[in-house]
């Protein structure tokens, strides 16, 4: 990525033909899809700009005290298990309190607009509402089960 946006910035990228599904909602792909909006391709600088801010995301984690729901789909292929295990390692331990976790295993990247949207929003609702109360859906993790879950292959 680094390479190639400093020999090519304005080289334009996109996801098609990769055969990547970012939710199993169909019907919302399409509109998407057919949504003007909506980014479909974009400079390569652009996209390694993205990706340097996930990097600081994962640095600066060890920084963060405020409460936190983490909600993520077992289904995603957008952001990959490896990079949520760096971050999840570097999760702070002394504030564990703070922080909670959220793994769906029919969840894919885009888990508020996927078919089982209904659940994840419930989740979120109820954290925001009672962030010490159970999550309704029961897919609450500890942070040693998210990592054991996102470290089997598939699973």
């Amino acid at each position: 990525m680094w390479i190639g946006a400093g020999l090519a910035p304005a080289w334009i990228v996109s996801g098609k033909g990769l055969g990547l599904a970012p939710s199993d909602n169909r019907e919302m792909l399409i509109a998407f899809s057919k949504d003007p909006l909506v980014i479909k391709e974009t400079r390569l600088d652009t996209l390694a700009g993205l990706t340097d801010l996930m990097d600081q995301a994962i640095v600066s984690v060890p920084k963060l005290r405020d409460r936190t729901f983490l909600a993520y789909g077992l289904r995603d292929v957008i952001v990959p298990r490896q990079p949520m295990v760096a971050l999840l390692e570097r999760w702070p331990q002394d504030a564990a309190p703070n922080f909670r976790f959220g793994l769906y295993p029919q969840g894919y990247h885009m888990l508020l607009r996927d078919l089982q949207r209904s659940v994840v929003w419930q989740d979120m609702v109820s954290w925001m509402l009672a962030q010490d109360a159970s999550l309704p859906s029961g897919f609450e993790r500890e942070r040693s089960e998210v990592l054991r879950q996102l470290r089997i292959p598939g699973g």
